[in-house]
């Protein structure tokens, strides 16, 4: 169990570690709401260009932020995945 474990908490990439959106994970919420089975939440800034991927505890995303005149600036973004931070 550890080892499924230790693999669900990696998400390499967009679908997952085998490209597949298949997940090892067992006994995961199949309800969610604002407040239901949410670890935590944080304002993003821009746009979301990214599927988020997590490695090493934490969850990496892109994002699009306007920059001036018709410009966009890309942003790379890290989060703790236990805590947000």
């Amino acid at each position: 169990m550890a080892a499924a474990r230790a693999a669900a908490d990696e998400w390499p990439e967009f679908r997952g570690p085998t490209g597949q959106g298949i997940s090892p994970a067992t006994d995961l919420p199949v309800e969610w709401s604002s407040t239901t089975n949410v670890a935590w939440k944080i304002a993003v800034p821009g746009s979301g260009w990214s599927s988020p991927v997590i490695g090493g505890g934490t969850v990496f995303l892109t994002t699009g932020v306007p920059g001036a005149g018709d410009t966009v600036s890309l942003r790379a973004m890290a989060f703790a995945a236990a805590t947000g931070a």
